[in-house]
C-alpha cells in the first residue's frame, strides 16, 4: 500500500511561464516579520556555596551552562540547568538569554543579604547593635530564601499548567 508518492523534477522556469495557464505579475509587499516563542523567556538562578542552579525554558541547556559558566568563571560540574517545557519557540531559545543576568541578580541579592547578616552579627559581637537589629537582619535573610523558594515553586506550578494545557 502506498500511501503518497510524488514525482519530483526540474523544468525550466520559463518553459514552466510559458506553459502555464495563468500567470500574474505584480510587486508583493509584507511587513517585516518577527519570530515569537510561545511561552515567554523566563529564567530563576539560585546560587549559592555548592553551585549555580537554574530553572529555564532554553532548547540548548548545555550552551546555557557553558556561558554561565564562562561569564562567572564557575566550573562545569558545579552548574545545573533544569529545562521543565519549552514548546514552540522557534529556533529563539537556542543559547543564553536572560540567564546570565538572572544569575548575576541572584548572586547580588545573597550577598546582600548575607552582608547585611555578617554585619548584623559582627555589631552584636561588638555591642553596639540594637537589640532587635541582629533579628530582623536574619528575618530578611530567611524571608529571602522564602521568596526564593516561592518562585521556583511558581514557576514549576506555570510550567505544570503549560504542559496540562498543551495536553503533554
Amino acid at each position: 500500500m502506498v500511501a503518497d508518492a510524488a514525482l519530483h523534477g526540474h523544468r525550466s522556469t520559463p518553459a514552466a511561464f510559458a506553459e502555464a495557464a495563468l500567470t500574474l505579475e505584480d510587486t508583493y509587499t509584507f511587513p517585516r516579520i518577527q519570530h515569537y516563542s510561545m511561552e515567554p523567556h523566563t529564567a530563576i538562578a539560585q546560587v549559592d556555596t555548592d553551585g549555580i542552579n537554574i530553572w529555564t525554558s532554553t532548547g540548548h541547556p548545555f550552551g546555557v551552562r557553558q556561558e554561565v559558566a564562562e561569564i562567572f568563571h564557575f566550573p562545569l560540574s558545579k552548574i545545573r540547568v533544569h529545562v521543565n517545557f519549552v514548546g514552540g519557540a522557534y529556533g529563539s531559545k537556542s543559547g543564553g538569554k536572560i540567564e546570565p543576568l538572572v544569575v548575576a541578580l541572584a548572586r547580588k541579592a545573597l550577598e546582600a543579604a548575607d552582608q547585611t547578616a555578617a554585619l548584623s552579627r559582627q555589631r552584636r559581637e561588638t555591642g553596639v547593635s540594637a537589640a532587635l537589629e541582629d533579628v530582623q537582619a536574619e528575618d530578611e535573610l530567611a524571608r529571602a530564601r522564602r521568596d526564593y523558594l516561592g518562585t521556583v515553586a511558581d514557576y514549576n506550578q506555570a510550567q505544570y499548567a503549560l504542559q496540562f494545557a498543551t495536553g503533554n
